[in-house]
């Protein structure tokens, strides 16, 4: 019989007390053998259930083969049995229940990425959990008996304070608690949790340092698309003004007449002019979120321009300078105008570093490139008084800058950092040894399998073809823009040059000139509009394509489709604010190309 099963609708003895829940008996005066269970004849049987709290938790049998009954006081004994029988198999299934919950709550415990502790009175731990025990670079086992607020990095002082309002039974918030070595932020949150004697607390530590670090990032990138939005916005109402007041300005220092204290004035509006073009420059090339023009580059070539560029300022700052290219290189893969910026950057800031130097220092910059673990690097370092370590890890945020006020935008070295992402490469500063900063940029090398590109060099965009005659020196000239400003400014640019210029300000009045008047060069702004609302541009191509290879096209719009669309027009572009003489290079060069449908853009 032991061992085996018994169905719940057995009709033994067994089944009887176990669905009737009381002690059942058989009699030896019965006619039939009665059966303890199916199968399994007694002569005499006694059962009992085994019941505790109202449940049944099995049956505890009395059972005699001679045929003499169980007397009343052999089923006292057999009750008294059964119920304690009853209680010590609850108390072993609670036991299994208790240790059960206990292994199942350790491991969820343990399993938490948040740290638990508990803590008495003292705030000692009494329990922890495995994350808690790496937050404090301990075992388990050698948290309990430590206090909390001496163990965890950070300020132990608040921490306390904090747990002493919890265990004081004050509602207080959670607890941001910083630490700076190492730089760590953890979110506390703690309840009361009362003993029998004394007051104790459950805390809830959570390391939210790399939490919050990417929330940081994420709101600086909501920041900067909104800044970048606002700079599109108002670079392109700057561009106009800008385009004005540099074209004025070129005419009047190049004019003989005036005195020189107004040349000198004149030459101080020019400067700044520039100077806010070229501000106006970096923030576009900030906001832009185009990838540009992708070539294979020579990273030697681009450092001989971007060189022979800034030596004239280098020559005038006393900085020598020293050119050191590794022959040979691998091409590159990019857009040689932008990584041309990003070495300008570079060199503009390492030659304005050395140029603080007392005299009785050197002024060296050395510029280099090499091959190094299949990248091509270029490196540019200098003699200069360095960068501070704490602002080391935020040089290439954008509007950090360590120039006085008025001297910097804090966009060279965001720009250049997007830059070379954008390459799929990486750029960092390193301090030298003996003073001075290196910057490193490394760039993947050109993939063997891809063609060599047709598309040329920087500065090639107006492609070399067979001159036409040369152009006469008395041009007829059609300026065309909406901004009153710049039509003066074109106007009285190419009029003091001694061509004949007619402008205007609407798309459908400069239509009606064309068909007028013959005219050796048209400038116009390209999104001007007729009175169908039709772009100039647009309507060029689509009505006069015999006019586009004699047409400058501008734009204020910063947009990337706005280039593309310019593009497409086969007209030569310029971006405002541009320099003038930019403007009567470009008239010169498409005065003398044949009609060969190449553009190009400044």
């Amino acid at each position: 019989l032991a061992g085996s099963e018994m169905a719940r609708e057995d009709a033994g003895l067994l089944g009887e007390a176990l669905k009737e829940n009381r002690v059942t008996l058989s009699h030896p005066e019965d006619d039939q053998r009665p059966e303890l269970v199916a199968g399994f004849g007694v002569k005499v049987a006694a059962v009992a259930p085994l019941e505790t709290h109202g449940t049944v938790r099995g049956v505890l049998a009395a059972v005699r083969e001679e045929p003499k009954p169980f007397t009343s006081d052999d089923i006292r004994k057999l009750v008294t049995v059964s119920t304690h029988t009853s209680m010590a198999l609850a108390h072993a299934s609670s036991a299994e229940l208790l240790k059960r919950g206990k292994e199942q709550w350790e491991a969820t415990f343990d399993v938490l990425s948040t740290g638990i502790a508990v803590l008495d009175e003292k705030c000692q731990i009494r329990r922890a959990n495995k994350t808690l025990a790496e937050m404090l670079n301990r075992p388990v086992t050698e948290v309990i008996g430590v206090k909390l607020a001496d163990e965890l990095p950070g300020d132990s002082n608040l921490l306390t304070g904090y747990l002493s309002k919890i265990q004081d039974g004050e509602q207080t918030s959670s607890l941001t608690h910083i630490s700076t070595n190492p730089e760590k932020r953890f979110q506390i949150s703690a309840s009361q949790m009362r003993g029998t004697s004394a007051t104790w607390a459950v805390v809830q530590i959570e390391d939210v340092t790399e939490r919050n670090l990417i929330e940081e990032q994420l709101i600086q990138s909501e920041k900067m698309a909104t800044v970048g939005q606002l700079v599109s916005g108002v670079a392109h109402d700057l561009n106009n003004p800008i385009t004005s007041i540099a074209g004025v300005a070129d005419l009047l220092v190049n004019r003989d007449s005036g005195s020189p204290t107004d040349l000198e004035h004149f030459k101080m509006i020019h400067e700044q002019a520039e100077r806010a073009a070229h501000i106006v420059r970096n923030l576009l090339t900030f906001a832009r979120k185009d990838p540009g023009e992708t070539i294979h580059a020579d990273i030697n070539d681009i450092a001989e321009r971007a060189a022979a560029l800034i030596h004239h300022d280098m020559k005038l700052r006393e900085v020598s300078f020293e050119l050191k290219l590794e022959d040979n290189l691998p091409a590159i893969r990019g857009d040689s105008h932008e990584l041309q910026q990003v070495v300008l950057n570079l060199l503009t800031n390492a030659i304005q570093a050395v140029a603080e130097n007392p005299a009785d220092s050197p002024r060296h910059v050395i510029l280099s490139t090499a091959l190094q673990n299949e990248q091509v690097t270029l490196e540019i370092a200098d003699s200069g008084p360095g960068i501070d370590e704490k602002m080391l890890p935020q040089i290439f945020l954008p509007f950090v800058t360590t120039k006085p006020p008025g001297e910097g935008t804090g966009l060279g070295l965001s720009i250049a950092y997007r830059i070379i992402q954008a390459h799929n490469g990486s750029i960092e500063a390193l301090p030298r040894p003996n003073g001075g900063m290196s910057f490193m940029v490394s760039l993947p090398m050109q993939a063997p399998e891809e063609p060599e590109s047709a598309i040329p060099k920087p500065g090639s965009e107006i492609h070399a073809v067979p001159e036409r005659t040369e152009p006469s020196d008395h041009l007829s000239i059609l300026v065309l823009d909406e901004d009153p400003a710049v039509q003066r400014s074109l106007r009285m640019l190419f009029a003091s040059d001694g061509h004949s210029v007619d402008a205007t300000k609407d798309a459908s009045q400069a239509f009606s000139l064309l068909q007028k008047n013959k005219y050796d060069l048209i400038i116009a702004d390209a999104r001007a509009t007729n009175a169908a609302g039709i772009r100039f541009g647009d309507a060029l191509k689509a009505d006069r394509p015999d006019l586009c290879c004699e047409t400058i096209l501008m734009t204020a719009d910063v947009r990337p489709e706005t280039d593309e669309w310019l593009r497409s027009l086969g007209c030569h572009y310029l971006r405002k604010p541009f320099d003038p003489t930019d403007l009567r290079a470009t008239a010169r060069e498409l005065l003398t190309q044949g009609d060969t449908g190449d553009t190009g853009v400044i």
